[in-house]
C-alpha cells in the first residue's frame, strides 16, 4: 500500500513539472571521435516547453534552439577536447543541463 502511494505521489509531482531532461544519449559523458566521423547527441524530455539550447565550448550552436538532438562532425581544426552542453530551461523548475566531453582525434 505504501509503495503504491509513493508511486502515485511521484506521478503527480512529475505531472505538474513543466519539463526536464529525463535521459540522454550517448550515456557515457566522455566521447572520442575522429575527424570526419559523426556522433549524434540527444535528450529525452518530460513535458518540455522546448526551451532547449545546445552549446559547444560555451558558445551557443546556431539553429539548435528547441531541438532534442545534435549531430557533431568534427573537422581538422576541431582536433582536441571540447565541451558539448545541452540545457533545458524552465522558469518554474530551473536549468537541466547535460555536458559531454568530446575528444576529437586526427
Amino acid at each position: 500500500m505504501r509503495k503504491g502511494v509513493l508511486i502515485i505521489g511521484f506521478i503527480l509531482v512529475l505531472s505538474v513539472l513543466p519539463g526536464c531532461i529525463v535521459s540522454h544519449s550517448p550515456k557515457e559523458l566522455h566521447q572520442a571521435i575522429r575527424v570526419g566521423e559523426s556522433i549524434t547527441f540527444s535528450i529525452d524530455v518530460f513535458q518540455s516547453q522546448y526551451q532547449i539550447k545546445w552549446y559547444m565550448d560555451w558558445k551557443e550552436i546556431p539553429a539548435t534552439y528547441g531541438i532534442t538532438s545534435y549531430t557533431y562532425t568534427p573537422t581538422i581544426p576541431d582536433i582536441g577536447t571540447h565541451w558539448l552542453l545541452v540545457v533545458e530551461n524552465s522558469v518554474a523548475t530551473g536549468y537541466f543541463p547535460v555536458k559531454w566531453i568530446v575528444t576529437v582525434k586526427p
